[in-house]
C-alpha cells in the first residue's frame, strides 16, 4: 500500500512537467539565420492562411470529385503530390468512417517552421461525422515546403 501511495505521489509530481502546449512556435524560438523576425512572422501567417485555405476548400466537399481536385490543385507543386494527397486522405476518411468522406470541421492547431525556413510542419485537427450522427476527430501533422516563395503541401504516405 505504501508503494502504491509513493507511486501516485511521484506520478502527480511528474505530470505537470509532461504537459504539452498547442501554440505556435514564435520568433524568439526560431532564430533562422538570414531572416528577420518580420519575415518569420509573415511566413507563419502566410502558411497558416494556406493551410486554412486548403482545408476550407475541402469543408463539406467530397475529396474524390473532379471539381474538388481542380479547387485544391493550387496548393500542390505537382499533379503527383495532389494525387497522393487525395489518395491518402480519401483512404483515411474511409478508415475513420467519415460520412460522405468529407470533413465537417477543421482547426489549424500549430505551425512550426524549420530552421532552414523552407520546410514546415502544420498540425491540424479534422472532424467528420460517423453515420451522420457522431463526431470523430483526426489529428494530422502535415509537411509544407516553401517553393518560389509560396507554401506548398507535401503529402507523406503512411
Amino acid at each position: 500500500m505504501k508503494r502504491f501511495a509513493a507511486l501516485i505521489l511521484v506520478l502527480c509530481a511528474a505530470l505537470p512537467a509532461c504537459t504539452a502546449t498547442s501554440q505556435d512556435i514564435r520568433l524568439e524560438m526560431l532564430q533562422i539565420e538570414g531572416l528577420s523576425d518580420d519575415e518569420v512572422a509573415t511566413d507563419i501567417t502566410a502558411l497558416r492562411a494556406r493551410a486554412e485555405g486548403l482545408w476550407g476548400s475541402l469543408h463539406k466537399a467530397k475529396l474524390t470529385t473532379h471539381l474538388t481536385k481542380k479547387r485544391i490543385a493550387e496548393y500542390f507543386e505537382s499533379e503527383k503530390d495532389l494525387s497522393d494527397f487525395i489518395a491518402i486522405y480519401a483512404s483515411l476518411f474511409r478508415e475513420s468512417h467519415f460520412w460522405r468522406e468529407y470533413v465537417s470541421e477543421f482547426e489549424v492547431e500549430r505551425v512550426i517552421i524549420e530552421q532552414n525556413g523552407t520546410l514546415a510542419r502544420v498540425e491540424i485537427k479534422l472532424w467528420g461525422k460517423i453515420y451522420a450522427v457522431f463526431n470523430h476527430r483526426i489529428h494530422e501533422v502535415q509537411t509544407w515546403q516553401k517553393i518560389n516563395g509560396i507554401w506548398m503541401m507535401k503529402p507523406l504516405s503512411y
